[in-house]
């Protein structure tokens, strides 16, 4: 939960796999108190988009991530890059590094499913 990457991941995963990890997410001493409904939605909303974005409080920097998909349509990787927060914005960072990163993601996509044919 604390990356865009894993953010992105579990995002992807099919419904009983992203239960299961967020469970134990949530279960962990880092997460406790947090709001299982708001990290649901959090991940819904990251499926519609495509890809997340994740700033690391008091770090000052941000990432974003898309996922890669094997041929059978599982995510499984996410590319991802960071930014510094004191260089883009994250509006920014999605509007100049999300197109990159995104048809980066999904070439590596087609060969996993080239590679699979």
């Amino acid at each position: 939960l604390g990356s865009a990457s894993g953010r992105v991941i579990l995002a992807f995963l099919a419904e009983p796999a992203r239960e299961a990890a967020l469970a134990m997410a949530l279960e962990s001493e880092a997460t406790q108190g947090l709001d299982r409904t708001y990290w649901l939605r959090l991940l819904a909303d990251i499926r519609k988009a495509g890809y997340a974005v994740y700033s690391r409080p008091g770090a000052r920097e941000g990432s974003v991530a898309a996922p890669v998909f094997a041929a059978d349509g599982t995510v499984r990787a996410a590319l991802s890059t960071r930014y510094f927060e004191a260089v883009l914005t994250r509006a920014q960072a999605v509007e100049t590094l999300m197109p990159a990163i995104r048809a980066a993601a999904d070439e590596i996509t087609l060969a996993l499913r080239a590679t699979a044919a």
